[in-house]
């Protein structure tokens, strides 16, 4: 059984029409809850992921540390996230505190030192930044095609705003993006 966690309602209406839809609905739970304070048990799931959700908790030791706890020793955790690879400075740091401002998120830090302290090892860290990076240029270019679909649901000063930032962090360099497996210890 496969059990996701969303801290929307709307996405768990949504991942449960979508799961009947494919006709995986007897496979699938999804429950309302905070990954920095999980209602399971310890040790009750063979493995989680983390597909660019990390960068939106506002502790992000503490989640790693929760989902360690309801991991069984030896399982795997998958993360996906936008990461620090090395300190900003100048131009590059004004772009990432101005995309983290915009989508209320925040790079991780080193990750393998954060898994370490959660009880986990990183047994797997692949830099994706070079594919991953550039691709919100073509996010960037893509947005700006379907304009009008998007203003008639949000402020659009904002939507211009959210465009040129994805243009703008293309190009940093400090920033990146990583796929990590940990095991539990």
């Amino acid at each position: 059984m496969l059990t996701g966690i969303p801290v929307s309602h709307g996405q768990i209406d949504t991942a449960r029409a979508r799961a009947r839809q494919l006709g995986v609905a007897h496979r699938v739970h999804f429950r309302y809850a905070d990954a920095m304070n999980m209602p399971f048990a310890p040790g009750m799931f063979d493995g989680a992921f983390a597909i660019e959700s990390l960068i939106h908790m506002p502790d992000q030791d503490r989640a790693l540390q929760e989902i360690g706890t309801v991991l069984r020793p030896g399982a795997r955790l998958v993360i996906a996230a936008i990461i620090d690879r090395h300190p900003a400075g100048g131009p590059e740091q004004e772009i990432i505190d101005n995309i983290c401002a915009v989508t209320q998120c925040r790079a991780i830090a080193a990750l393998p030192d954060r898994l370490d302290r959660a009880g986990s090892e990183a047994l797997e860290f692949d830099d994706l930044s070079a594919n991953v990076m550039r691709a919100f240029a073509v996010l960037s270019d893509r947005m700006r095609e379907v304009r009008a679909d998007f203003v008639a649901r949000i402020v659009p000063a904002y939507f211009d705003q959210l465009v040129e930032l994805f243009r703008r962090c293309s190009g940093v360099a400090a920033a990146g993006y990583v796929l990590a497996v940990a095991q539990r210890r």
